[in-house]
């Protein structure tokens, strides 16, 4: 597990785990929004800055890889 404080959006400040290196999917389905955390050195760090629309392919790409976790908003 690689465990890394977050940097924007909206898990900001929060320590979250990932089983992969590279980075995690977070998923908000019902609202059809996901935002991508990025490693860089020892944080995750929200790639563009804003949520992009959720695609169910693309998440299923990213379970489906090595390299992305996938995660879902929890309420």
């Amino acid at each position: 597990m690689f465990k890394h404080r977050c940097e924007g959006g909206p898990l900001d400040g929060q320590e979250i785990d990932s089983r992969y290196p590279m980075g995690f999917l977070l998923v908000d389905k019902p609202n059809g929004q996901c935002w991508l955390y990025e490693r860089l050195e020892e944080i995750w760090v929200l790639r563009n800055g804003y949520p992009q629309p959720w695609d169910r392919e693309k998440s299923w790409e990213a379970a489906l890889g090595q390299e992305f976790d996938v995660r879902a908003v929890s309420e």
